[in-house]
C-alpha cells in the first residue's frame, strides 16, 4: 500500500510577505486583507500570525482570495 505524504505549507511572517510578495506599506496590506483583496493570515498564537505560501502564490497568480476566517488559537 502506498501512502501519500503531503509537504507542509511554508509560513511567512508579515515582514517576509511585505518584502517578497507584496512590497507595499503594512497599512495598505492590512487594508487589503480587511477588504478581501489579500489572503487572511493564519493565527499561530495570541499575537502571532503568518501567511501560507500556497495562499500567497495563488493570490499572486490572480486566482482570488479564499475567504479564510481567522483561526481561533
Amino acid at each position: 500500500m502506498t501512502t501519500m505524504r503531503t509537504i507542509p505549507d511554508v509560513l511567512y511572517r508579515e515582514k517576509q510577505v511585505l518584502k517578497i510578495f507584496a512590497p507595499v506599506h503594512r497599512a495598505t496590506w492590512w487594508r487589503w486583507i480587511k477588504q478581501g483583496i489579500a489572503p487572511h493570515p493564519v493565527k499561530l498564537g495570541p499575537h502571532v500570525v503568518a501567511w501560507r505560501e500556497s495562499d500567497l502564490l495563488r493570490w499572486q497568480r490572480g486566482e482570488g482570495v479564499t475567504r479564510n476566517p481567522p483561526n481561533p488559537a
